[in-house]
């Protein structure tokens, strides 16, 4: 699923949503530039969605639960 990021600092970015797991999800981060025009590489994260009865007025969120390290990762 496409998203859209809005950020603290007023960014905006894009980025893919990915069910991976019961209640878990992955956030795809591109590429994009903050509001002091640096350049923020792509990134993952681990994210969650909490309990409906966790949910804010606004509708949906999710919560961080890690970032996930670049670059494949080796099999154990």
């Amino acid at each position: 699923m496409l998203c859209r990021l809005e950020f603290n600092d007023g960014a905006l970015a894009t980025g893919s949503l990915l069910a991976v797991e019961e209640n878990g999800w992955l956030l795809l981060v591109h590429e994009y530039v903050n509001a002091q025009g640096r350049s923020i590489p792509s990134r993952a994260w681990a994210v969650e969605q909490p309990a409906q009865s966790d949910q804010g007025a606004d509708g949906e969120f999710f919560r961080v639960r890690s970032m996930v390290p670049a670059g494949p990762v080796p099999a154990t």
